[in-house]
């Protein structure tokens, strides 16, 4: 159905346009490191999909609070973030996830 690939489409467009939002307004401010923001922006989301479509097969026992820990993890390696900072101030730590993830 035409119209609601393009319901799809334009919620994708939102969503990366979010997200590279925030990584620009972090580099501009020297909080993050991004020598690729559209690259960062695309792994990002493809990250975020990902873990979403494993939540929904269940074959890979995410929670949505441990989903959300997951794709932090992979935030703070694309960025040059600090992991176990980043998860803590999203008050999703668990310290076997983001140890088991590597950490920073």
């Amino acid at each position: 159905d035409e119209r609601i690939d393009q319901l799809r489409r334009d919620s994708d467009q939102r969503w990366r346009r979010a997200i590279r939002d925030v990584i620009d307004a972090g580099a501009s401010r020297g909080i993050l490191s991004a020598p690729d923001p559209e690259g960062s922006t695309l792994r990002l989301a493809s990250l975020q999909d990902g873990l979403a479509v494993q939540a929904v097969l269940g074959g890979a026992g995410l929670t949505p609070q441990s989903m959300a820990r997951e794709w932090l993890i992979g935030v703070a390696h694309e960025l040059a973030l600090d992991a176990a900072d980043l998860v803590e101030r999203a008050s999703l730590a668990d310290s076997s996830s983001v140890g088991a993830s590597g950490g920073t």
